[in-house]
């Protein structure tokens, strides 16, 4: 049966996916946010049902191309984690954030009609 893949990797455990996820976590926190102006973020995770778990800030100011390859290597690992192992959700959706604002020198996610979390 035809993969809907073209990487003949083998799919991802659970301890590999944490792994992973640390080395996410470790460089989208490698650095002070000072000036939002020099961040962004990108969806993080997968739902069982679809779409993102989660958004994470990252600085420009790191290797951008290794930290989305990393997110994007998560996220599929995610999905296909969850197909694999019959994994359920609330499938709700998780609120895409308009923006971000440096505090008390992290990344605050703000979202339409100013509300931070």
């Amino acid at each position: 049966m035809p993969s809907c893949s073209n990487d003949d990797s083998k799919p991802f455990d659970e301890t590999e996916l944490k792994s992973l996820y640390k080395e996410i976590q470790k460089m989208a926190d490698s650095q002070t946010c000072e000036d939002s102006d020099f961040w962004s973020f990108t969806a993080f995770g997968s739902k069982p049902c679809g779409g993102p778990n989660s958004y994470i800030a990252y600085s420009t100011k790191i290797d951008v191309t290794l930290f989305l390859a990393k997110v994007e290597q998560y996220n599929s690992g995610v999905a296909d984690y969850n197909r694999r192992n019959g994994i359920i959700s609330d499938c709700a959706m998780v609120a895409k954030p308009t923006g971000l604002i440096c505090k008390e020198g992290k990344p605050v996610f703000t979202y339409s009609g100013n509300a931070n979390y």
